[in-house]
């Protein structure tokens, strides 16, 4: 087997055939590896070629996007404010000539430049090997789900749980498909779990899972960890799960201070902060759904909520789900017993909102290996992210304050700038978006100031300590 070698060259090579001259050649299951078929067998129907396309698109732009290392920071540019790249890839398709067109290419350079700020290229092949289990099993019968059906991407963590929890309230439902994909093993045992306890309700859920994710093969320790392409690859699979059962809507699940994802710092700019569930992330791939005539609506019904506004509408019988559920960015870490690190951004904002939606009892505090309201109040290097998130709602208090909130708000953060435009056309309904996201934005710094940094510290601390067993 030829070794592997961290791809430099302008192009990465996934053409199924003779290796390219001289380029990296990166192959499925040697290099990456994803398993579509539980999406097949979920309606015992093949992937359309459409679809099957787009999940190897998706794929490539993932594998690469992990390969192509982004430059460290030089003592010129100690923010990496110059961290763009150009990457091309040359890929085999079922149908090359759909994805050549101009219109779809346009889009789909729009998307991932969006999502990534690079600058994306693709060279589109006819795909010459033999199609993947999800394309190649045959079907004596389809599984048409009961309709109205509703398909929802679910991760695991607080706010999937609850955008699923409410959609069982619902009397109208028919099925319910939830969507999850994950390169950890342990994060799809996470779901596994809650899906389960979601289906003991009695209800019609259709849990579908696939994982992916890069091969040992690769070299781990060269992998870029920005890892920006991992919302195109979560909607790409989310798409073609509704449209293989006959859904023409996506939902996600995401609070709308983490759809929108304001940087925290002055020196973070871009895609420093993900958009992998900000607004114009769903409106530019829908736009290339469109281009590629596939219907389907992306919407996120938590957009306009704090996350201790979604917590609070969790409904009461499934509050014991709440411990079971993983937000953690660094989950699972290498401790025993605590799985999650307590310093990410979202370790302290689950704190915070568990705390101001009243439901911190219902959180096993021993699971974290630091105590996420507790780091707060402490002035170390591992808490700067915490620390960042109160220095940025301070920034918002200013802006708020201010007399023109909305200008000033886009002075202090240009993103929001474009949110009114993908989600309304009209001028009115833009002034409605304006309103509703300064105001998202008030309540948001408001929940904050319900936080007492220091005996929140003392009572989480105390928490952990009976939860540990430590006191009686």
């Amino acid at each position: 087997m030829r070794q592997f070698v961290a791809p430099l060259g302008p192009m990465l090579n996934f053409v199924d055939g003779p290796p390219g001259a001289g380029l990296p050649d990166i192959a499925w299951q040697r290099h990456y590896a994803v398993d579509d078929q539980p999406i097949a067998a979920a309606f015992g129907q093949v992937l359309s070629d459409r679809m099957a396309d787009l999940i190897d698109i998706a794929m490539a732009v993932y594998v690469a996007d992990r390969l192509r290392r982004r430059e460290p920071a030089p003592r010129s540019d100690p923010f990496r404010l110059d961290w763009y790249r150009s990457i091309s890839i040359r890929l085999g398709l079922r149908e090359p000539a759909v994805w050549r067109s101009p219109a779809v290419q346009a889009r789909l350079s729009a998307v991932l430049g969006w999502l990534t700020e690079d600058d994306w290229t693709f060279e589109f092949m006819k795909r010459n090997r033999a199609p993947r289990p999800s394309q190649a099993q045959g079907f004596l019968f389809a599984t048409k789900p009961m309709e109205p059906v509703t398909v929802g991407l679910f991760s695991g963590g607080l706010d999937s749980l609850v955008g699923a929890c409410e959609l069982l309230t619902e009397p109208s439902l028919g099925d319910l498909i939830l969507v999850s994909a994950s390169s950890s093993t342990r994060l799809r045992r996470v779901q596994a779990d809650l899906a389960k306890r979601l289906r003991s309700t009695n209800k019609n859920i259709i849990s579908v899972r696939v994982p992916f994710n890069l091969t040992g093969a690769t070299k781990p320790e060269l992998h870029e960890i920005s890892q920006r392409s991992r919302g195109f690859v979560f909607l790409a699979l989310g798409c073609a799960t509704a449209a293989t059962a006959g859904a023409t809507e996506l939902r996600l699940f995401e609070h709308g201070i983490g759809a929108v994802n304001l940087p925290y710092l002055e020196c973070q700019v871009g895609t420093h902060s993900t958009r992998s569930a900000h607004p114009a992330t769903l409106r530019l791939f829908t736009d290339l759904l469109g281009a590629l005539e596939v219907p389907m609506h992306i919407s996120n019904p938590l957009l306009l909520l704090t996350k201790a506004e979604v917590c609070r509408r969790l409904p009461s019988h499934f509050h014991d789900l709440v411990a079971m559920s993983e937000s953690c960015d660094g989950f699972p870490q290498r401790v025993e017993g605590q799985p999650r690190c307590g310093l990410c951004t979202a370790c302290v904002l689950r704190a915070q909102a568990l705390k101001v939606s009243g439901l911190s009892h219902l959180e096993d505090w021993s699971r974290y290996r630091r105590l996420p309201l507790a780091g707060l109040a402490e002035a170390t290097a591992e808490s700067w992210p915490g620390r960042a998130m109160l220095y940025q709602v301070e920034v918002l208090r200013s802006v708020l304050e201010s007399p023109e909130p909305w200008a000033t708000a886009v002075e202090a953060f240009p993103s929001l700038a474009r949110i009114p435009a993908d989600l309304e056309d009209g001028p009115l309904g833009r002034q409605i978006v304006r309103s509703d996201l300064l105001s998202l934005l008030g309540r948001y710094v408001a929940e904050w100031d319900q936080i007492d940094i220091a005996s929140d510290a003392r009572e989480h601390s105390s928490s952990a300590l009976v939860s540990r067993g430590g006191i009686a």
